[in-house]
């Protein structure tokens, strides 16, 4: 699932199984964009963040479903990194 550079808010549903969900490419997006995903399962099953750039210095984050319903927000910091907000 690779999301657009117009979203904003993604709710992630991993009912079926955990998946991944790329950021856009951070070169299509404007510098300040902000994005959050929020896992809204409660089954136990992931979502992976990532993109083609790091996210605050890491190549991925892991959303939980379980025991609290993850959620992150990022914004496009620079012209090579989204930041963890």
């Amino acid at each position: 699932n690779t999301l657009d550079e117009y979203a904003q808010y993604v709710r992630a549903n991993p009912t079926s199984g955990s998946f991944v969900q790329t950021l856009p490419p951070i070169a299509d997006c404007a510098l300040g964009q902000k994005i959050t995903i929020k896992n809204v399962a409660s089954n136990g099953n992931t979502v992976t963040v990532q993109g083609d750039a790091n996210i605050d210095g890491s190549a991925s984050v892991v959303l939980n479903s379980s025991p609290m319903k993850d959620s992150i927000t990022v914004i496009k910091g620079s012209s090579t990194a989204w930041d963890i907000i």
